[in-house]
């Protein structure tokens, strides 16, 4: 489990430097923090079709920047202060969607090629994906501070993409 949390910090870090000028610059511009979610979300509906139209290359490079996205957002509310708790809700909210989207996606490309057992894999992770989110949600709830885990959406997110390159 330590391996994992490493590995999440390590991501973290790099994807955070590698994108605050973004976000900064972003602010400069008066693009919002929800913007930038309506724009992943809509990158990760691209990603969806990409899939279903057989163009995996495309698809796993849209999804990897539409997760740059999902990590821009935030870094732009903290960075301009302009974070609200609707924002977190529209993040929160349309990254479940998007999740379920693009996994909708492949299960349906799957099962179009006749992998029934692939398809069945996807769904388990789409139910996997969507269980770690919301059981992190449901701990905080109750007042569980609940901050690790396997595969946190940074790790899906580069995992998924890879493998839709790949």
């Amino acid at each position: 489990m330590r391996a994992f949390e490493e590995f999440h910090q390590h991501l973290d870090i790099q994807l955070r430097q590698a994108l605050t000028p973004l976000a900064r610059w972003l602010g400069r511009l008066r693009v919002t923090p929800n913007q930038v979610t309506l724009a992943g979300a809509a990158l990760n509906l691209l990603t969806a079709w990409l899939i279903v139209q057989d163009h995996l290359l495309a698809a796993g490079l849209a999804f990897l920047l539409a997760g740059s996205f999902d990590m821009l957002d935030g870094l732009l509310a903290r960075l301009s202060d302009q974070a609200t708790a609707f924002g977190a809700f529209l993040d929160s909210t349309l990254d479940r969607l998007s999740e379920g989207v693009v996994f909708t996606a492949i299960v349906y490309e799957l099962a179009a090629l006749g992998d029934a057992l692939s398809a069945g894999v996807a769904v388990l992770a789409l139910l996997g994906s969507l269980l770690v989110s919301y059981t992190r949600a449901r701990a905080e709830a109750l007042g569980v501070t609940c901050t690790t885990g396997l595969m946190q959406r940074p790790e899906r997110i580069v995992l998924l993409g890879l493998g839709l390159i790949a």
